[in-house]
């Protein structure tokens, strides 16, 4: 098994429906609370999931509506690192690099901007999953114009439905 092949087979848990809530903050916008159902579907006969993203924030007045939809692409690359291809529904397009860490008991994702474009606005992001069993946590930091230093804006904890 090369190397490609041997990441993309550590990676094969995140396959199917994750949901849960999550907490969105930047020092520029109003801190809200959200849901997401994020999906991993395997590409058959690639090292390659689509995913499928669709999130909801919770207003002041309790009601849940759309807040954004993301779709791409998970790749594990020939050298065995990933690559997350995102196309978000307000626009934006992203390209992050990252690599697979592990312990005993969580498989690690970490992944850093390689390209950001059709947001002026945005200047650098960073993204890590957590998997943890049948528990999938996640954290996005970023970087913009207005706030230049990598700060917190989401969190949240998934469970596989």
């Amino acid at each position: 098994m090369n190397r490609q092949e041997a990441v993309f087979a550590k990676l094969l848990p995140l396959g199917g429906m994750w949901m849960g809530e999550g907490r969105a903050e930047f020092p520029t916008t109003p801190t809200f609370e959200y849901r997401d159902a994020l999906t991993f579907q395997v590409i058959p006969d690639t090292p390659r999931f689509h995913f499928f993203e669709r999130t909801q924030k919770k207003t002041e007045q309790g009601e849940w509506i759309e807040s954004h939809w993301e779709s791409g692409f998970l790749r594990v690359l020939p050298d065995g690192a990933l690559e997350w291809l995102d196309a978000q529904s307000g626009g934006r397009v992203e390209v992050l690099r990252g690599i697979l860490e592990e312990n005993a008991d969580e498989i690690i994702l970490n992944f850093a901007s390689a390209v950001i474009e059709n947001d002026a606005r945005m200047k650098e992001t960073t993204r890590q999953f957590i998997l943890r069993g049948e528990q999938l946590s996640y954290t996005m930091q970023m970087s913009t114009q207005y706030t230049p230093r990598l700060t917190s804006h989401l969190a949240a904890n998934l469970t596989r439905k």
